[in-house]
């Protein structure tokens, strides 16, 4: 499964997930626009633990989707290889 498969196959359970449970999903929502607002850390910080946290966790859903808002300000051309399972290996070349 390539990177992009596995963010696609990921908002399309989220999607239903939404549906079924439409109140936590606003909580979550609410949660993810607060941690976007300025603070004492930038975007990028907040998104490098979310991703620790994803890593522990060992979520793969999480990691991908992480990885890839961590990776939003790099050109495509210097972004993850195509395979998600990368995404821990290019995360380490990036500290």
């Amino acid at each position: 499964m390539t990177w992009t498969d596995k963010i696609e196959s990921t908002r399309n359970q989220l999607r239903t997930l939404n549906k079924a449970i439409p109140e936590a999903s606003k909580g979550f929502a609410t949660l993810s626009k607060s941690v976007k607002e300025s603070g004492v850390l930038e975007f990028k910080h907040k998104e490098y633990v979310a991703l620790g946290i994803a890593v522990a966790t060992r979520c793969e859903a999480c990691i991908a989707f992480h990885v890839d808002a961590w990776c939003a300000p790099v050109p495509p051309a210097r972004r993850c290889p195509t395979s998600w399972q990368c995404a821990s290996r290019w995360v380490a070349v990036r500290r």
